[in-house]
């Protein structure tokens, strides 16, 4: 990664075939040039799709450790009353931002609040959301309040979180079916995030590498623009060297 020094990424790891591992098609690369030596790293960057077979596993990895770091201890359920005269994503559109503006408010009453949201669909396709939300006692009448005024229902649920594997298992089980289930029929984003859910991200070092994008495959760049460089691949990252300067 940038910042990341290629002499540390090859001593972890054993020199492999690039054309022997199994890459994202859409695989695209990130080049980076240390300037004083000329030395070029390239990584390769996979497309993050839901739809894609490659990109699905590591997807669900990095999503639940992402909603586990954010520790929350409270499971909320919000469900709206159904109208025969909008459709599934009418009502999406509808009622998805009374959510932003419940947490809102619960915060002014209540104190703080930071949730992971998830969009779930019923059997007919009409949506509802539960939330893994962090925060001090909440009391349910609160929330079954502000969520009427704000949405005209006022059927909601909170149930304490007591394992911590639990935010884990709620998006193996529940978060990743339905997200297959709404690849091509999506009313909304499946999972949302508050803004202070998660850690803060630890900045890192600046980094000596001059970095860029190449829409390229990371073996075509290899390949074509440095043919006669020195390459060294650490799993889907090549380290590449320039040839020695050649005597006059």
């Amino acid at each position: 990664m940038p910042g990341v020094h290629p002499g540390i990424l090859m001593s972890h790891a054993t020199q492999v075939n690039p054309y022997e591992l199994q890459w994202c098609p859409s695989t695209t690369a990130l080049v980076g040039t240390l300037i004083a030596t000329n030395q070029t790293i390239i990584l390769g960057i996979r497309c993050r799709r839901w739809t894609c077979t490659y990109c699905r596993t590591p997807n669900e990895i990095l999503l639940k450790e992402r909603v586990a770091s954010g520790t929350p201890n409270k499971m909320l359920t919000l469900t709206i009353r159904r109208d025969s005269q909008l459709t599934p994503k009418q009502t999406h559109e509808k009622h998805r931002p009374a959510i932003s503006r419940l947490y809102h408010l619960i915060r002014r009453a209540n104190g703080p609040l930071e949730a992971a949201t998830f969009l779930e669909l019923h059997k007919s396709g009409y949506p509802h959301w539960h939330a893994l939300v962090r925060s001090d006692y909440i009391p349910i009448d609160l929330i079954r309040e502000k969520w009427e005024q704000l949405t005209g229902s006022y059927i909601v649920d909170l149930r304490r979180i007591r394992d911590a594997e639990v935010s884990r298992r709620y998006v193996s089980k529940y978060v990743v079916k339905q997200l297959d289930q709404q690849i091509f029929h999506r009313l909304g984003r499946v999972v949302c995030f508050t803004r202070h859910y998660a850690p803060p991200v630890v900045p890192k070092a600046p980094s000596a590498y001059q970095w860029s994008r190449d829409k390229r495959h990371p073996i075509e760049i290899q390949e074509s623009s440095y043919r006669d460089w020195t390459a060294e691949w650490s799993g889907r990252t090549c380290i590449l060297s320039p040839p020695p300067s050649k005597p006059f």
